[in-house]
């Protein structure tokens, strides 16, 4: 279940990561998933990655994720860390 998230997640986020990056370090982020697949919510390890996440597609996707949640209800979630390379590299691991 957990590789099937991990994935998942490094296809939505491959898919929509359009932007050519600027940055000059790692973005890395701490990325909670739902059983589903929806992003929960992001948050943001280094501070190059606060600075960046605009060039990311992280707050698109945990935006659209929230609208469809219909529920209040806490759903238990994955972590993963998230790594934006500078030279267009994405990383996905537990």
């Amino acid at each position: 279940m957990l590789e099937e998230l991990k994935w998942k997640l490094f296809d939505e986020i491959d898919e929509s990561w359009q932007t050519v990056p600027t940055f000059a370090e790692d973005l890395v982020y701490r990325v909670k998933v739902k059983a589903d697949g929806a992003i929960a919510g992001y948050e943001p390890v280094s501070p190059a990655a606060k600075d960046y996440v605009g060039e990311t597609p992280l707050p698109v996707l945990s935006e659209r994720a929230g609208k469809n949640a219909g529920d209040a209800v806490e759903q238990p979630v994955a972590q993963f860390k998230v790594v934006f390379a500078p030279t267009g590299v994405l990383e996905v691991n537990p």
